[in-house]
């Protein structure tokens, strides 16, 4: 199992006994990363799969071997989070899933590591089990449809008109007003990953402005002038500020200290708090 102990800053791994209740600790995470979850032991009981997670949106497949405490990593994934684990019946592969190309999906991976490859069962696809006696994998399918809607405020007691504003068959989130309040900038995955999106006040001709294709993209902020999105997205194992423009051009990374600056689900605060004056001028100033 996982726990968190009382004196303890990350999850790790415990084996109960059954009999006494007696708990012993199995894994000792590296300091500073959030821990090891989702433990599934392998069909002959010998090693136990399960996920470390390094920081926000890194995460890996790790095996534990029993006998002798070793952890080996098999995948590491920059992905929001790893949802599930599965053993094949013979102990040789492990299925998980993780949005590491943007949309949820089913992998299979040698347990020794390697290479994991696509199982094609379609989107949003988290969950794993397999039955050894069946030969058969199950697994769940997720659907997220989160609309933006507008409030047209009255007076207090007159009630309030709530209207469908942007809506799609997938996720809409974290809209911003332009300064001229003519645009709405927010975040879609209409298109498979989140990626930021620019249509009209009224919620007309929606245009994607960018193709991050990543696990974690959010926290679109204007511009003082209108022209300039700013927003956070995780390319390369940790999260930077992107700017781009109305105009189609790609975005440009302002962020490469190595940090991570992110929203994560839209939970937590913009990213994107640098101030366009600092934003604007060329990245060596910014160094100083």
């Amino acid at each position: 199992m996982a726990d968190l102990a009382a004196t303890a800053e990350q999850s790790a791994l415990y084996l109960l006994q059954r009999n006494d209740l007696k708990r012993t600790q199995l894994t000792v995470p590296p300091p500073g990363t959030f821990g090891d979850t989702q433990p599934v032991f392998s069909p002959d009981g010998k090693e136990i799969a399960f996920v470390r997670t390094l920081s926000i949106g890194v995460n890996q497949v790790a095996v534990l071997t029993l006998a002798s405490g070793d952890v080996r990593v098999v995948s590491s994934e920059f992905s929001t989070e790893i949802f599930g684990l599965a053993w094949d019946e013979a102990g040789r592969d492990i299925v998980y899933s993780s949005n590491k190309s943007g949309i949820y999906r089913l992998w299979r991976i040698p347990a020794k590591g390697g290479s994991s490859r696509l199982i094609d069962v379609g989107e949003a696809a988290q969950w794993p089990v397999i039955s050894a006696r069946a030969h058969r994998l199950a697994y769940s399918r997720a659907h997220s449809d989160n609309n933006i809607w507008r409030v047209q405020l009255g007076e207090q007691g007159s009630g309030e008109k709530r209207t469908v504003l942007i809506a799609s068959t997938r996720a809409q989130s974290q809209p911003q007003f332009s300064p001229d309040d003519s645009k709405i900038a927010f975040i879609s995955d209409r298109s498979g990953a989140p990626e930021v999106r620019v249509c009209n006040a009224d919620g007309s001709d929606p245009v994607k402005l960018t193709h991050m294709a990543a696990s974690v993209t959010g926290t679109p902020m204007w511009s003082p002038d209108g022209r300039q999105i700013a927003f956070d997205s995780q390319l390369r194992g940790h999260t930077d500020i992107y700017l781009v423009g109305l105009d189609g051009s790609a975005p440009r990374r302002v962020t490469d200290d190595g940090f991570d600056v992110h929203s994560f689900f839209g939970k937590y605060q913009p990213a994107s708090w640098l101030s366009f004056l600092e934003i604007d001028q060329p990245l060596a100033e910014q160094r100083g």
